[in-house]
């Protein structure tokens, strides 16, 4: 897993077989409420990363 700035987790979601990479995700109610969400994401539904 992997923490965000503010300190939460972001948990493993999804697999891309064909570019062999895990999806980390947090949950838009984490990112909601969250004070450092425009400068995190522009996702409207909460911070991702691939890896």
């Amino acid at each position: 897993s992997f923490i965000c700035p503010e300190g939460e987790e972001l948990k493993r979601r999804n697999f891309n077989k064909k570019r062999q990479q895990f999806e980390y995700m947090a949950s838009m109610k984490t990112c909601g409420r969250c004070h450092l969400l425009d400068q995190c994401t522009r996702s409207k539904t909460g911070r991702s990363l691939k890896r």
